[in-house]
């Protein structure tokens, strides 16, 4: 089997689905794609979203954008990348194929504050300065993209990414916490390690000792993490008479009742980049987080843990 794409980009196509060029023929209605997030239950008549009544309208379905393509017994000796034999046009022989679609206006925003506010269909928050879009400018996939003509938004990381509030035109940015989480104050307490947020992208496995990140091998290091910069807070049956904003009994300080935590780490240089592309452009990392007294990496675990410093920091 293969994974394909529609395009470069993932674009969600206008009709229900590929496989689905002449509905009618089947005696079903409809044939092409809402286009927004919301209730399916009246499609194809009035303004139905492409999900469930919970959805935003905003969070817009990316229709047959990414789909699966498999074969079982038919075609096995004809190649993946043959126009008239896969996906959509597998049964008509052509490298295009007419949909048809009973006749509406898919897709338009009626939910009151996209309305209220003229939010109408786009790519994305900001698609055009790229908030969340980087791509390294260097390695075979940039210059692939660069040989197609495709064009990247943005070759800049953005270390503290920007946020938008609801009911407020700001641009606020997220900056992650030093820690490795805000319920983690004191993890030896609990027979853990570590204590730092490792503050850039890259394998977790050696975590807290060398030079780890905070994700994946497949990373980049330039990604870093914003560990914590959003959380969410929930009320079961305690504190339900204590308001939101109350300094001393939320999230990370609900158990101490101060507004700042003591918190403990293991002594270690957290998030030095050592990636050959950020190192040899002089790239470094803003949000290095250095407990050590020398600026040294501590490479391996101690043979006695307790032996090791323990540093400790206010959030």
């Amino acid at each position: 089997s293969r994974v394909s794409t529609q395009s470069t980009g993932v674009y969600g196509l206008a009709a229900f689905g590929h496989n689905h060029p002449v509905r009618m023929a089947h005696g079903l209605t409809g044939g092409g794609c809402p286009t927004k997030g919301g209730s399916c239950s009246t499609y194809p008549w009035g303004n139905s979203g492409g999900g469930f009544p919970t959805d935003y309208e905003e969070i817009t379905p990316i229709c047959d954008g990414i789909v699966v393509d498999i074969k079982y017994w038919a075609d096995l000796d004809i190649p993946w990348n043959t126009d008239t034999a896969m996906l959509g046009n597998a049964g008509y022989g052509t490298e295009k194929v007419e949909y048809m679609a009973h006749a509406n206006k898919y897709g338009e925003f009626e939910d009151p504050y996209l309305v209220n506010n003229g939010i109408k269909i786009s790519s994305g928050i900001n698609a055009e300065y790229g908030d969340y879009s980087y791509i390294r400018p260097d390695g075979r996939y940039y210059n692939g993209l660069v040989q197609r003509g495709v064009r990247v938004l943005n070759t800049v990381p953005k270390f503290d990414p920007p946020v938008y509030i609801e009911d407020d035109e700001k641009e606020h940015t997220v900056y992650g916490l030093a820690a490795f989480g805000h319920n983690h104050p004191v993890r030896m307490a609990h027979g853990l390690t570590g204590g730092g947020c490792p503050t850039k992208g890259g394998s977790c496995s050696t975590y807290p000792w060398g030079n780890s990140g905070g994700g994946f091998p497949t990373d980049y290091e330039e990604i870093t993490p914003i560990c914590d910069g959003i959380v969410v807070d929930i009320k079961y049956w305690a504190d339900l008479d204590i308001p939101w904003n109350t300094d001393t009994a939320m999230l990370g300080n609900a158990g101490y009742g101060t507004e700042k935590v003591e918190y403990m780490a293991h002594a270690n240089k957290y998030g030095e980049f050592e990636d050959p592309y950020l190192v040899n452009n002089g790239i470094k990392n803003p949000q290095v987080v250095d407990f050590t007294e020398d600026g040294e990496i501590v490479m391996e675990a101690p043979e006695k843990l307790e032996d090791h410093p323990v540093v400790s920091f206010e959030i």
